[in-house]
């Protein structure tokens, strides 16, 4: 394995992010289980995703082992995915009830399966680029969640937009003070637009944004749940 002082960039730019996730684990324990779960299961999307498509003709950041992909790409997906699946009850102060019946586990992954399989044809057949294909997949698959539940358009329109102001400010603002010069050694700026903002490809925070859209709302739509203030004062004593 090849180790090199860029081969821990990827991974120290994830501190800021990992310790985000952290401070809101730890002061919302009823919105643990949805991190976890989320988290877990973008991880291992994150690393496939990583090898099969982003790493061909978006991005090869270098890992700590020097290898394709890394730890660094589980982190990025397991820290990410929970701030997106709670970022709107964080800030809203809303918590999660049932509303009806049991999970949809077959509506979820039908979902998943029209993304994955947007991205398969529009790359594989219609030669797009990774950027164009995953873009039309968020934006089909958050269609067809939000035209069946309307509930959670609020929430995926915050989440979207919190979750592309965080990854500048908890993600690329870390690199660009670390090291400026590896923005420049990790995207492959021939298949992207050559449009930055604040030295980074537009393409990642467009990409955050519909990942936002999508992956924000996507808990309460697999458990069939709403939304409704928290109460604050549920743990303060009645005065006699």
């Amino acid at each position: 394995m090849n180790y090199s002082m860029d081969g821990f960039v990827y991974l120290l730019s994830l501190l800021p992010i990992l310790l985000l996730w952290s401070v809101i684990f730890r002061i919302r324990p009823d919105e643990r289980n949805e991190m976890l779960v989320v988290g877990i299961f973008l991880g291992v999307v994150s690393v496939v995703s990583s090898y099969i498509w982003w790493t061909n003709d978006w991005w090869r950041p270098e890992t700590i082992t020097g290898t394709r992909v890394g730890i660094e790409d589980f982190i990025l997906g397991f820290c990410g995915g929970g701030f997106m699946a709670v970022i709107y009850e964080i800030v809203m102060k809303k918590r999660r009830y049932r509303f009806r019946g049991k999970p949809d586990h077959p509506n979820l992954l039908a979902l998943f399966a029209i993304w994955t399989a947007i991205i398969v044809v529009l790359i594989n057949i219609f030669e797009f680029t990774s950027f164009v294909a995953s873009s039309i997949a968020f934006v089909v698959a958050t269609g067809i969640m939000l035209w069946r539940r309307r509930d959670l358009i609020v929430n995926s329109m915050f989440s979207g937009i919190a979750t592309a102001s965080s990854a500048f400010l908890f993600g690329y603002l870390p690199i660009i003070a670390l090291a400026p010069e590896w923005v420049q050694n990790t995207y492959l700026y021939n298949n992207l637009s050559g449009i930055t903002l604040i030295q980074i490809p537009i393409e990642e925070y467009v990409f955050w944004l519909l990942a936002g859209f999508l992956v924000g709302p996507s808990y309460e739509y697999w458990q069939h749940q709403r939304l409704r203030k928290l109460r604050t004062n549920f743990h303060m004593r009645r005065k006699p």
